[in-house]
């Protein structure tokens, strides 16, 4: 419930025209499994993130799993760009790659 209020008095305090987005990190398993502090390993929870987005032209209220499609953390920075109206083709120029 604590994320649905942020989410909702981020929204309103940014504006009818702007995007929100949430993302959150798996965090460390300790213990789990009998392996080593770390969260790099092959189990569903360290593969699924949570990842919420709002804004114009974003359907309300849809849900998209993996069988969807992936999203990837490499994806966000284009699609900042994107939303931004800046081309991501010079914008990797700028950037050095």
């Amino acid at each position: 419930q604590s994320v649905d209020a942020f989410v909702r008095d981020a929204a309103a305090a940014a504006g009818a025209g702007a995007y929100v987005f949430y993302t959150s990190d798996n965090g460390y398993h300790i213990g789990q499994f009998a392996l080593a502090f770390d969260k790099r390993q092959p189990y569903d929870h360290d593969l699924r993130l949570p990842f919420y987005a709002r804004g114009p032209g974003l359907p309300r209220g849809e849900v998209r799993t993996a069988d969807d499609g992936f999203m990837l953390t490499i994806d966000l920075l284009p699609t900042f760009l994107d939303i931004a109206g800046v081309d991501v083709a010079e914008a990797r120029e700028f950037l050095g790659g």
